[in-house]
């Protein structure tokens, strides 16, 4: 964690998912190989920073070199945030007061992690017959 590279930030303009479990991983990783674009999976505030870890590394397992961005969204918590650092969130969203933005993005690059900017718009694959199809078309459209 701490000697860890910083992760990088994603690219603003990948597309920005709402994980909301293993299969929206999976299918992400499975576009983003396929469209050579990577995703930014947002797991909600409700997901703990354990969860979130773990369903990175079972999505991994079968695509490792995918990139990816797995943020936890941390609301307006910044002691959330800090919380999914330690636990080895590679990537946080959080809104909490600006005086404390400098300072948890300072803690996030000496954990090997990124503080992010809420994606503005996220896709919601619940109830998509095709997940694959609807995340082909976040990778075609020019906002992402």
């Amino acid at each position: 964690m701490a000697g860890d590279a910083a992760a990088p930030p994603p690219d603003p303009m990948s597309p920005a998912l709402l994980l909301t479990g293993l299969a929206d991983a999976e299918a992400a990783l499975a576009v983003a190989a396929e469209k050579a674009r990577p995703f930014v999976l947002v797991a909600p505030f409700g997901a703990g920073p354990l969860w979130l870890v773990g369903v990175e590394a079972l999505a991994r397992r079968s695509r490792p070199d995918v990139p990816a961005v797995f943020a936890l969204d941390c609301g307006d918590a910044p002691g959330h945030a800090l919380h999914a650092l330690r636990a080895g969130v590679k990537a946080v969203i959080c809104d909490g007061p600006a005086e404390t933005r400098p300072a948890l993005a300072a803690i996030a690059a000496a954990c090997g992690a990124v503080l992010l900017d809420r994606p503005a718009r996220l896709l919601d694959l619940r109830g998509r017959r095709d997940a694959a199809a609807a995340l082909r078309a976040a990778c075609d459209t020019p906002d992402g």
